[in-house]
């Protein structure tokens, strides 16, 4: 979910860490990076992406730590605002804050956890997942909950 451009997140907001200077975009502070996997730097999620584009915010979990997923959940919970994490693994899931994990709809085998409610959207369309034997059931239960 990073508008297309590979380690970008936050819609194009990041800071030039190197410099010490702050990106064309307002709201991003010094520290806050595109790389949200290097350790010391803050994850920021797009909290005007379900206004802008109209879907919540997505967290690919695979590279953040346990305290930079806390982070983002302890913002989303202040601020009210449904999550779906993917590729969070159990080991990760584990060590975040014991209210966290409660909050959290948690399944271990497509590694995803929704939090808060989303919002019912209409669908005309059924989609059907398929696999091709069992290897494939953690990434079709991750489908599923996306989709969902």
């Amino acid at each position: 979910m990073n508008g297309g451009r590979e380690g970008d997140v936050n819609g194009g907001r990041e800071a030039d860490v190197n410099g010490g200077r702050e990106s064309d975009v307002s709201g991003v502070r010094e520290g806050e990076s595109r790389h949200p996997a290097t350790p010391g730097r803050e994850v920021v999620p797009d909290d005007a992406r379900h206004r802008r584009i109209g879907f919540d915010e997505s967290i690919y979990c695979a590279g953040k730590s346990p305290a930079q997923i806390d982070g983002i959940l302890a913002r989303s919970l202040a601020s009210n605002r449904p999550l779906l994490l993917t590729r969070l693994d159990a080991g990760a899931f584990g060590a975040l804050a014991d209210a966290h994990r409660a909050a959290l709809d948690y399944d271990a085998v497509s590694r995803t956890a929704l939090l808060g409610a989303r919002e019912a959207e209409p669908r005309p369309a059924r989609i059907a997942v398929v696999t091709a034997g069992t290897s494939d059931v953690p990434v079709a239960k991750e489908t599923v909950r996306t989709l969902s």
